[in-house]
């Protein structure tokens, strides 16, 4: 695997990309392969009534925070998915005052 690419070019990040999903299979695999003998599974119990949950899960651009409030009955209340990215549409919609791309106002 090459890991840097010369060209800074669209293909070149791509290509990158490619490399950066086969070490990560192969790290899962050797990770896997490390794991003790026993039971992989476990059954998760129901959600409280009326919970409301925190969680952070990794992504491409850093951190994306989870929120999840249940219902009285167990259900999905709300789900909320917090991308990094995200902070950055207002800024770039006002840079773009003016511009012929359409914005929300």
């Amino acid at each position: 695997m090459k890991y840097v690419q010369q060209a800074g070019d669209v293909a070149a990040r791509v290509a990158v990309r490619f490399d950066e999903v086969q070490e990560s299979c192969r790290l899962v695999a050797a990770i896997l392969s490390l794991l003790p003998q026993g039971d992989v599974r476990v059954t998760v119990p129901s959600p409280r009534q009326r919970a409301l949950a925190i969680g952070l899960v990794e992504g491409w651009r850093g951190p994306v925070l989870v929120t999840l409030e249940t219902t009285a009955d167990g259900g999905i209340h709300r789900c909320h998915p917090h991308d990094p990215s995200w902070q950055n549409w207002p800024v770039l919609e006002h840079a773009i005052i003016g511009n012929i791309v359409p914005t929300s106002r």
